[in-house]
């Protein structure tokens, strides 16, 4: 609401007055902000990075705006209470899809490995699409995967995971996975994994494997 309007907040509605004022949108006869202006909004009340990130990340995945148009409005907006809307989008940036995948692009960047491409698309040298693993070194054809079930896969979608994951294995990818807790509880065991399967990787010839980057949608 305007600045100079004076209105308390009343149950599980928050009562905010700003001096940027969006032009409304209007769903179901009813005024709303934009989604984007809603969206940092919300974030700044909620606690903490992954908090953020999850709900950014749940946004964009349902088209509902773009991760350009929420950075331009955070640029805009107040910097107070935003310190963790700003990390969660600077999560996405790096193309990941979940909370999960922000922690483990995190802690991939300690291990000392060449950086990976995120959620690019493998397909064989047929065209045979293989499957889009979270992580990929395309020069050794190594990949790894996070087994978020509970953040953005279904139980149908989790076994097309775990067969796309067989596929890619099938034609020469060295592929590893770990649960999100793993990367939470046991972040030195994760490292070992990783460099075990680099080196792996780097002891074989290159598959004939074919790598096609697939950025996060931003519309």
């Amino acid at each position: 609401m305007p600045n100079e309007m004076q209105r308390a907040s009343v149950k599980f509605v928050r009562s905010e007055r700003t001096w940027r004022m969006p032009e409304a949108a209007f769903e179901h006869g009813l005024r709303c902000a934009p989604v984007a202006r809603s969206v940092v909004d919300a974030t700044r009340a909620l606690r903490g990075r992954s908090q953020c990130t999850a709900l950014i990340a749940e946004i964009i995945r349902r088209g509902a705006v773009s991760l350009e148009e929420l950075a331009i409005e955070l640029a805009e907006g107040p910097r107070r209470y935003s310190a963790s809307t700003r990390l969660a989008i600077g999560d996405l940036l790096g193309n990941a899809h979940s909370v999960a995948e922000a922690d483990a692009q995190r802690l991939y960047r300690s291990s000392g490995l060449p950086p990976m491409i995120h959620n690019a698309r493998l397909f064989a040298a047929d065209g045979t699409f293989l499957g889009s693993p979270d992580g990929f070194l395309d020069e050794v054809c190594f990949g790894w995967e996070i087994d978020s079930l509970a953040h953005h896969l279904s139980p149908i979608d989790h076994a097309k995971t775990m067969t796309r994951r067989a596929l890619m294995q099938r034609h020469g990818a060295i592929v590893v996975s770990h649960l999100p807790q793993d990367i939470r509880d046991d972040p030195q065991r994760v490292l070992a994994d990783l460099r075990a399967g680099y080196n792996q990787a780097l002891a074989r010839p290159r598959p004939n494997l074919i790598v096609r980057q697939n950025p996060m949608p931003v519309g």
